[in-house]
């Protein structure tokens, strides 16, 4: 009798049971949101925001919005839940624009607002127009956020062009805090618009991180197997399914069906023409992986 090597397959993918990720939203109400975006485009900051969100909201992913309203103080706080987004639209369709900016005040709320976020995939966006004016230094309350497991943008709604001092604080104050799930400062997490068009592709390019990843995996893949062992499917809505190609870096070709694993975090990260099947043509992916066990 011969031994031989079969595959135990472990299948990941929708899970009615499973949580759905948690993204709350730290928006900025301060009276500068009542400026116009840019000198591009003239409408009110406020405004652009309110309809940005509600084409957000209109997209089709599993996620969990949640979100803080802010300006030197707290004035709105909606936690993360599924059909959160009427009212956090109707939050937002209410206020008006109020006094000065205080960063560090929301994150903290965040902090609150996203506990065990090692079990359950947990984001925040920072978004603002204006420089930190208020309460303490935020960057070490950013830093406690990404430690506990919460991935953070940013988003500074000013001229991407403005080469102003006040403009180039603005941006570098706010994105030094923008980072991975317990991850340094990174600059691939934050993002700078000026009109309505580009606000709506960076809320939407954020929301495709987010819905289109998969994990973290449990069980997670064995430590001695090859990142590439981890191997991914887009399911179409009719069942069939389409093997993704493994890439170390989804970034370099986003026209690509392609996929990279992140062992810390166990998590499956897709291209951007992945996540666009993902939401565009209701595709599912799912991640299969398994180890080599012996058989008589």
């Amino acid at each position: 009798m011969h031994a031989a090597a079969a595959a135990e397959i472990i299948e990941y993918g929708p899970d009615p049971h499973r949580p759905a990720p948690r993204f709350v939203l730290l928006l900025d109400t301060s009276g500068s949101m009542a400026d116009p975006l840019g000198p591009r485009d003239r409408t009110p900051r406020l405004d652009a925001l309110r309809q940005a969100l509600a084409d957000l909201f209109d997209l089709p992913v599993d996620v969990d919005h949640g979100a803080v309203l802010y300006d030197g103080a707290l004035r709105r706080v909606i936690p993360p839940a599924r059909g959160a987004e009427r009212a956090i639209e109707a939050a937002l369709a209410a206020i008006e624009p109020g006094e000065r900016t205080n960063f560090a005040r929301p994150l903290e709320e965040a902090i609150f607002l996203l506990p065990d976020a090692h079990d359950v995939p947990s984001f925040a966006l920072l978004l603002s127009d204006g420089l930190h004016n208020e309460g303490g230094d935020p960057a070490p309350v950013a830093s406690r956020l990404r430690a506990g497991g919460v991935t953070l943008f940013t988003l500074f709604i000013g001229d991407p062009e403005a080469r102003d001092p006040l403009s180039l604080r603005g941006r570098a104050n706010l994105h030094r805090l923008a980072g991975p799930a317990r991850g340094a400062p990174s600059p691939d997490h934050a993002y700078t618009v000026g009109d309505a068009r580009s606000l709506g592709a960076a809320l939407r390019d954020v929301t495709e991180r987010i819905a289109c990843g998969l994990g973290p995996l449990e069980p997670p893949p064995a430590a001695h197997l090859p990142l590439e062992a981890v191997r991914v499917w887009l399911r179409d809505p009719s069942g069939d399914e389409t093997p993704l190609t493994f890439s170390f870096d989804v970034a370099r070709d986003p026209a690509a069906l392609t996929y990279t694993f992140v062992r810390e975090g166990n998590r499956v990260e897709l291209s951007r023409r992945a996540c666009a099947e993902i939401i565009d043509r209701g595709a599912t992916p799912i991640a299969r992986y398994g180890d080599p066990v012996l058989v008589e």
